[in-house]
């Protein structure tokens, strides 16, 4: 039976690759922030390119603003290796089976969708998360938030308020 399903049977389209990763030097990993600071914040994303040769990272912001007629804000930087380390850690330890949803406990906040692409082979996770009840707190929470936490705190560092 086995033998008719593959002959006959669909064939299953490849994943759609990040346009990242068909770069010349693609990064090993793209994490994809895209949230919204609620009620009345901006929506925001945050795109982080890793590489585990050189353990670097870049990280292209873009705010959309709340109101009509401003301007979005973008900028690029290289992220701090600090940065760098504790998301190498975390994806080292967590990647794909621990990155998932997280429950929010709050309607507004910064929820948020992150996905996580590892080049070889390609992988993808995904979670949702609510940002706004973790900024603060000195405990350390599930992956997706931990990745979340990383990924705001160099966008404030980079692109302030």
């Amino acid at each position: 039976m086995n033998f008719l399903k593959r002959l006959f049977g669909h064939k299953e389209t490849p994943p759609e690759l990040p346009p990242e990763f068909l770069q010349e030097n693609p990064p090993d990993w793209l994490i994809d922030m895209k949230g919204t600071g609620l009620p009345r914040g901006n929506r925001f994303s945050i795109r982080v390119q890793l590489s585990d040769a050189a353990r670097t990272g870049t990280v292209e912001i873009v705010m959309l603003p709340r109101k009509e007629g401003e301007e979005p804000r973008s900028a690029s930087a290289e992220l701090a290796r600090s940065e760098v380390d504790r998301l190498f850690v975390i994806l080292g330890f967590s990647f794909p089976g621990d990155i998932a949803d997280v429950p929010a406990q709050v309607i507004d906040g910064i929820p948020a969708n992150i996905s996580v692409h590892r080049h070889e082979p390609y992988s993808l996770a995904a979670g949702e998360c609510n940002l706004a009840e973790w900024m603060d707190s000195k405990k350390s929470g599930p992956p997706i938030i931990e990745i979340g936490k990383i990924l705001l705190e160099a966008q404030m560092r980079i692109l302030p308020q």
